[in-house]
């Protein structure tokens, strides 16, 4: 399933060309087609069959475009300037991905802004679980 083209905002780009705000934006475009398809389905304007199935589509890509954005933020290129980072870590929500990324950066750059903010995102994450 590695060749998913998306309905989202970004037509006929393989997911795995796009970049991470592109990923982003891809997720909300398909969460949004979800809940626009259960309304639909809910009004009575498209057949049991045909919600089953676009349901089970859009889920599909949603779960190949998380997937898609887990592997960008673990392969993160940590040579980009800080602020460009913390913008990328803000949508990071897997805590083993942000460990790693922290151990990546102690033993690079060790950049202490950079290292503050990777672990504030890791403490927010488990206050909310």
């Amino acid at each position: 399933m590695g060749n998913v083209s998306v309905l989202g905002n970004v037509p006929g780009k393989d997911i795995n060309e796009m970049s991470f705000d592109e990923l982003l934006t891809e997720k909300s475009a398909m969460f949004e087609s979800i809940l626009a398809l259960e309304n639909k389905f809910n009004a009575g304007e498209i057949a049991d069959e045909e919600y089953k199935e676009l349901k089970k589509e859009y889920k599909e890509k949603s779960v190949a475009v998380i997937k898609q954005l887990k592997e960008v933020a673990l392969n993160l290129d940590l040579n980009q300037p800080v602020p460009t980072l913390e913008k990328i870590i803000a949508h990071v929500d897997d805590i083993d991905i942000l460990e790693e990324l922290l151990e990546r950066e102690k033993e690079g750059d060790n950049r202490d802004e950079l290292k503050k903010t990777i672990e504030q995102r890791i403490e927010d994450i488990e206050q909310n679980e």
